[in-house]
C-alpha cells in the first residue's frame, strides 16, 4: 500500500475547493489527480451528492436555453424534466445507487426549480434595451491559467456585475457566514475581475428557502485568497520532485481526515488512529475476517473481523448491511484481510457493532502498510 511520491501528479490549475484540501493536507488535495492506487473504487454518491449533480446539470441546461434563445416556460419545464428523468434512469440502472429511490419524490427538487425560475423571471423582467446577460455554471480562469472556478451564476447589466453562489446547506457559522463559503465567493469575484476588468458590485450567497446573504465587496481580500492559492499550488508542485515518501505529505487530524478519500492508502492516517476522533458515521477499520459471513433475509451480509487497526475502540467488530451488489469483488473468505472506511457506529455504547453506509469502501488487502 506504500507508494513513492513520484506517483503523484503535478497540478496544473487549482480550484478553490481543491485548494482548501491541499491547505489542510497535501496528500488529501493531491489524491483526486494521483495514481496512488488506480483500482481504488470511488465512494458511492449519496443523496446530497446527487442533489448537487441535479442542480448543476439544471444550471447548465438553463444556460443552454438562454444561449439558444429558448426561454419559454414550456421549454424550460421540458428541459427540467429531461434532466431529472436522465438522472433517475442512471440511479435505477446502477445497483449501488438504487437504494436512494426516485429523485422525483425528493422535496429538494422544488427548491432547485424555484432557484431556476427566479433566474428566468429576473432576466425577463429587464427591458430589452437593458438586457441582463445571465451566465450559469461558467468556468473562468485567471490570466495566468493557474486558478479556475465554475461559478454558479453571475449577471452582467449596465449597472455592473452581480455574483451569486447557491448553497444547499446552512450558510452560517454562528453569527457569521461560513469562512469557506465567503472565501470561495471572494475568489470568484477575483476571477470575474481577471476576465472582465470589473469587480462585482454585489456578492450574494443564496441558501435553502431562497434565504440570501450579501457580502461586502473587497478587492484586497479577493487578491489575498488568489495569491495564497498560488503559493499552496507552488508548494505542492515543488515537493512533487522531492524524494520524500508519501507520509511526509500527510497531516492526519480529526478535522483533516473526516472527508478525505486518501484514507485507504494513507499509512499516516492509520498510524494516528489512536489520537484521532472521528464522528460516528466516519469510522475506519482494518481486520481479518473471523467467521463465514452471515446472510440476512433482506439480502445483506454481516462481516465479523478481528481488528488490527480501527477508530472503533474494540478488538472485534461486526459490520452489517453489506450488500454484495454494491461490492461485487468482495468474497466470503475466512482469513482475508479487509480495509473499510466510512462505516457507521450503530450504538454509541457499543463500538463492536457498525454498519455500511452509502459512502463506505470495502477493500481486500494483499499486504500491510
Amino acid at each position: 500500500m506504500r507508494s513513492p511520491i513520484s506517483e503523484l501528479i503535478p497540478i496544473k490549475s487549482l480550484s478553490y475547493w481543491r485548494y482548501t484540501r491541499l491547505r489542510r493536507c497535501l496528500l488529501s488535495g493531491a489524491y483526486p489527480s494521483s495514481v496512488i492506487c488506480p483500482i481504488l473504487p470511488r465512494p458511492i454518491n449519496g443523496r446530497s451528492q446527487i442533489i448537487g449533480k441535479i442542480f448543476h446539470s439544471q444550471m447548465e441546461s438553463f444556460h443552454a436555453l438562454i444561449a439558444g434563445g429558448r426561454l419559454s416556460a414550456r421549454e424550460f419545464r421540458l428541459e427540467f424534466n429531461r434532466v431529472i428523468e436522465t438522472i433517475s434512469a442512471e440511479l435505477q440502472r446502477d445497483p449501488v445507487s438504487r437504494h436512494l429511490g426516485d429523485p422525483w419524490l425528493w422535496p429538494e427538487l422544488t427548491e432547485i426549480y424555484r432557484h431556476l425560475t427566479d433566474l428566468l423571471e429576473r432576466r425577463r423582467a429587464v427591458p430589452k434595451c437593458f438586457r441582463t446577460e445571465v451566465y450559469t455554471e461558467k468556468t473562468l480562469y485567471s490570466k495566468d491559467k493557474l486558478l479556475f472556478g465554475q461559478i454558479d451564476a453571475f449577471f452582467i447589466n449596465p449597472e455592473g456585475i452581480e455574483l451569486v453562489d447557491y448553497k444547499s446547506g446552512s450558510m452560517m457559522d454562528g453569527d457569521l457566514p461560513k469562512e469557506d463559503y465567503a472565501n470561495q465567493l471572494y475568489f470568484y469575484a477575483y476571477l470575474i475581475y481577471e476576465n472582465y476588468g470589473i469587480y462585482p458590485r454585489s456578492l450574494t450567497l443564496i441558501g435553502k428557502n431562497s434565504d440570501s446573504l450579501c457580502l461586502d465587496g473587497s478587492m484586497e481580500r479577493s487578491k489575498e485568497i488568489a495569491n495564497d492559492m498560488r503559493m499552496v499550488l507552488s508548494k505542492y508542485n515543488d515537493q512533487i520532485n522531492s524524494a520524500l515518501p508519501i507520509e511526509h505529505f500527510s497531516s492526519p487530524s480529526s478535522n483533516n481526515c473526516i472527508f478525505c478519500d486518501a484514507k485507504p492508502v494513507c499509512s499516516a492516517f492509520w498510524g494516528a488512529l489512536s489520537e484521532i476522533e472521528l464522528p460516528s458515521w466516519s469510522h475506519a477499520v482494518i481486520g481479518v475476517q473471523a467467521i463465514p459471513m452471515i446472510r440476512s433475509r433482506l439480502g445483506g451480509v454481516t462481516v465479523e473481523l478481528e481488528v488490527e487497526e480501527s477508530s472503533l475502540r474494540t478488538s472485534r467488530v461486526r459490520i452489517t448491511r453489506v450488500f454484495e451488489g454494491r461490492y461485487p469483488d468482495l468474497q466470503d473468505r475466512v482469513g482475508q484481510r479487509l480495509l473499510l472506511t466510512n462505516i457507521r457506529q450503530v450504538l454509541p455504547s457499543n463500538p463492536s457493532l457498525a454498519e455500511v453506509t452509502e459512502r463506505s469502501l470495502i477493500l481486500t488487502m494483499e499486504s500491510g502498510f
